[in-house]
């Protein structure tokens, strides 16, 4: 194969062209797997500073192992290893400028699946990173103000490169924190692009593979969703916004991040647009008010319900309001959540209790997105049973009255939610947030906005195993002894094949599980189906 030679300068300098910049990074592409990063920067009067390697980042534990090879390059530099794998100590003459070098590769096989995006994504055809998986950084003195400069060199012409700070352009210079600098984005190859303007501010969107939509549709509906939610806000957002998709070779996985000034989209080819992407990019653009602006306590997984279920709330309460989709939709939705949390296996558990398990199980983090929509869909109602608000003013009030710290406040929230709807509301989410959802139940039995209806359940997809964990383990994990995957024959520990063939949600297809038992291949096959017997709230619109 043909080696692509790729030569990115990434030198975060300053915002006037004299000075030296406070941090600089070279990359190069030494094969199809490999990035060669230069890093520079000045030394402190000490001769001696931390090097920080990436290590955790969502899902992803050691993501050091991406980085290898750190070697020093300039004179009188000393390079050692410490005794944590992601920290190490550089030693030169005070106030020099010091260099050195380090590779960055996939440290990971196969196609692009979830959740390998959270690592540095490299191949023939485009790079992808963030700077929490592949920017190894120095202690500075001055994290909040760090001058930058970033250039690409040696693309051809019809390659298209683009991150956090520009696109389409080889050089560019700002000024950035080092926590926004962590959470950028980098990527450059053959990706396709559009760039709009909106009021003098540019929104880019990049994206790549053969999908299940038009580029144009992508296109127009990144850029519609992103100007209804800068409405919804009132603000004109950043004067460069990017977002790019890339598509997944698995099944039935939609996701996505939000980053500085970009939002990165990711969706199992033959995934159509209107049922899994739209909800996932207004979602991630609605991050950037709830997340980013407004930023949640550390820890913050018993936040989780409201930064990611309110979120995922409006996800679906903008392409409502916007005519993306319709109210029977748009109920439909919250009706699907209303099941999947009622039939949770953590239904009655406590936010406090996420704290460390949050990335333990697809189930786990989900509870927060159910809880928090059903949670967001009641105040909603609520407000408007009372007044002429909603949930918006709400949401925009909390907004205004948390700065200038900008940070989530359970009290303000609570004193706000008793203002514009009740006490009752109030405690009902206090409530099912400690893992007590009887309020929250007669609370959505008696709405008035909705017509409150209910649903008999007596079987739910059960497929006896955690999917996810399995899949990056490459064997079963969390197997249900009483399941059907379990009376089917599958184990703990049994080794993965490629034999996979899973119909989500459906109670009727039989699943495929393609294992290694007893060192011999072989497919298991079952129904992944539970027999339950519960009622669950539902809602309708009013005749």
């Amino acid at each position: 194969m043909k080696t692509l030679f790729l030569f990115i300068s990434i030198c975060f300098s300053l915002v006037c062209s004299g000075q030296k910049p406070d941090l600089s990074y070279t990359l190069s592409r030494k094969d199809s797997t490999t990035l060669i990063i230069k890093v520079a920067f000045t030394g402190n009067a000490t001769g001696e500073t931390t090097l920080h390697l990436p290590d955790k980042w969502a899902s992803q534990q050691s993501l050091y192992k991406a980085v290898s090879g750190l070697t020093a390059l300039s004179p009188a530099t000393v390079i050692s290893a410490t005794d944590r794998r992601d920290k190490y100590t550089v030693r030169y003459k005070p106030g020099t400028n010091v260099v050195f070098s380090y590779l960055l590769h996939k440290d990971w096989e196969g196609p692009l699946k979830y959740p390998l995006y959270f690592r540095p994504v490299i191949n023939a055809d485009y790079f992808y990173f963030e700077g929490y998986s592949g920017l190894v950084y120095p202690s500075l003195a001055d994290t909040a103000h760090i001058k930058c400069r970033l250039s690409y060199e040696g693309f051809s012409k019809d390659d298209f490169f683009g991150n956090s700070f520009y696109a389409n352009a080889t050089d560019g210079k700002f000024t950035v924190s080092q926590e926004s600098l962590l959470n950028a984005v980098f990527c450059a190859g053959k990706l396709r692009s559009r760039t709009t303007k909106v009021a003098g501010h540019q929104i880019v969107v990049a994206l790549t593979g053969k999908l299940a939509f038009s580029d144009d549709t992508a296109f127009s509906s990144i850029t519609n969703i992103i100007q209804a939610e800068r409405r919804f806000w009132n603000e004109k957002g950043p004067e460069y916004y990017f977002t790019l998709f890339l598509p997944l070779y698995d099944q039935g996985n939609t996701g996505g991040t939000a980053h500085y000034h970009a939002f990165s989209l990711f969706q199992s080819v033959g995934l159509d647009l209107k049922s899994n992407l739209l909800p996932m990019i207004a979602h991630e653009y609605f991050h950037n008010w709830l997340g980013l602006g407004l930023k949640m306590p550390e820890p913050d997984e018993p936040y989780k319900w409201f930064s990611e279920g309110f979120t995922e709330y409006y996800s679906f309460k903008i392409l409502f309001q916007s005519g993306l989709i319709s109210k029977d939709e748009f109920l439909g939705r919250i009706n699907g959540y209303l099941k999947d949390y009622y039939l949770s296996p953590y239904f009655n558990m406590a936010a406090q209790k996420l704290i460390g398990r949050y990335w333990e199980s697809s189930e786990l983090k989900l509870l927060s997105y159910r809880r928090g929509l059903i949670l967001a869909f009641l105040i909603d109602s609520r407000i408007r049973e009372k007044s002429q608000g909603s949930l918006d003013d709400l949401l925009r009030d909390l907004y205004r009255q948390s700065g200038p710290a900008m940070i989530f406040s359970n009290v303000l929230f609570s004193r706000l939610v008793r203002s514009y709807s009740d006490a009752a509301t109030a405690m009902a989410i206090d409530k099912a947030n400690g893992g007590d959802n009887s309020r929250l139940t007669k609370l959505l039995f008696i709405g008035r906005i909705y017509q409150a209806d209910s649903l008999q359940v007596d079987k739910v997809f059960d497929l006896g195993f955690d999917w996810q964990a399995s899949r990056k383990a490459g064997e079963i994990r969390g197997l249900e002894i009483a399941s059907n995957a379990a009376k089917a024959g599958l184990a703990n520990g049994m080794k993965l094949t490629d034999r996979l063939s899973v119909w989500f949600n459906n109670t009727s297809k039989p699943a495929e599980i393609g294992v290694v038992d007893k060192g011999k291949e072989k497919v298991i096959r079952y129904i992944p189906v539970l027999q339950v017997d519960k009622i669950i709230p539902q809602v309708k619109a009013l005749k």
